[in-house]
């Protein structure tokens, strides 16, 4: 099968598949730079001067490219493509594999987009196919997963609803990620990207990562309340029980959002133990993408405030790791 069409036509093709399955919509310029050297210049989209130039592709091109964005946007664990997870599926099930696929099959193509499987239709596949239901739940996932690795423009209907919960990869590094949800500090998209790209941590905008520094809390089970981001008083974010809104928090947090070579100072770690004295909070933390100076920790030591922590660098990277999105762990 060959595919007509410009380059630029399908440069958007991939850009459309990353939005419909990863929920994120990234630019021309920032798909490349997602790219190693050796990728770029096997691709047949990479180092075109004329985008409108007309071309010949085949749909695994399109495929091999978004596959690979996907992985790198930490959308997914790894790049292979829906044949290959349907084949080690296979060979896992043995000689139930074709019963099982053929039964699951008339059931997820019968469902209206965003309906599950319900556990009473679970038991029926395993009765049908002498499988556990634990192996069949386990089995459905991958099947799940590899029908999610297929080019979505060419295999379903697309509706608008497809389209909902997409966010910008940009925004990420140049401005305020205010989440739609109001549940949410930062959407998820962003959280498994970092969990993807942890060396970009200290590239974010300042106050996504006292988002995100909300969020692990939040997803921890603690009432969270997020600062107003200026005039705070050097204090970010509080914590709370579950439940609790007033009251002296458990935790407050000051966030530092600095590049790795940039330490947070002495000077930072006394102002802020004048703010957790103020609040009269049980702990108070300093949370940055970089590192504490020696002489801030030492003296903490020195004056014994126990009670003053601090998560750097490695910590944080952790913290993303606990939250990121089940299927990439």
């Amino acid at each position: 099968m060959r595919m007509h069409g410009s380059f630029r036509y399908f440069r958007d093709l991939v850009i459309e598949e990353i939005c419909l399955h990863a929920k994120l919509l990234i630019s021309d310029y920032e798909m490349d730079e997602l790219l190693n050297i050796n990728e770029k210049k096997n691709s047949p989209f990479c180092n075109v001067k004329d985008q409108n130039a007309y071309t010949i592709f085949r749909p695994e091109d399109i495929e091999w490219l978004t596959l690979t964005i996907r992985k790198r946007i930490g959308n997914m664990p790894d790049a292979e493509d829906s044949t290959t997870k349907l084949i080690q599926l296979t060979h896992e099930l043995g000689d139930k594999a074709g019963p099982f696929i053929s039964e699951l099959s008339k059931i997820v193509f019968t469902k209206k987009s965003g309906q599950n499987i319900n556990i009473g239709e679970i038991d029926g596949l395993a009765k049908k196919c002498g499988l556990p239901s634990e192996t069949v739940l386990t089995s459905l996932n991958k099947f799940l997963e590899a029908s999610n690795r297929k080019l979505g423009v060419f295999f379903k209907d697309m509706c608008s609803s497809d389209w909902d919960g997409i966010v910008s990869f940009s925004t990420l590094f140049n401005k305020e990620a205010k989440p739609k949800a109001n549940n949410l500090f930062l959407d998820q998209q962003y959280i498994d990207f970092l969990s993807a790209n942890k060396e970009r941590l200290d590239k974010i905008h300042w106050r996504n990562f006292e988002r995100l520094t909300a969020q692990y809390f939040n997803n921890m089970g603690y009432n969270v309340d997020l600062g107003p981001g200026t005039n705070d008083g050097g204090v970010d974010v509080r914590i709370y029980p579950k439940q609790v809104t007033d009251g002296p928090p458990l935790i407050i947090i000051q966030c530092k959002r600095y590049s790795k070579t940039n330490q947070v100072s002495i000077d930072c770690v006394k102002a802020f133990w004048t703010d957790l004295i103020d609040d009269m909070a049980g702990l108070g933390l300093i949370a940055t993408t970089s590192s504490v100076a020696l002489g801030g920790k030492k003296i903490c030591e020195a004056r014994k405030w126990s009670n003053l922590e601090f998560a750097e660098n490695k910590d944080v990277l952790n913290w993303i790791d606990e939250i990121k999105s089940k299927r990439l762990k």
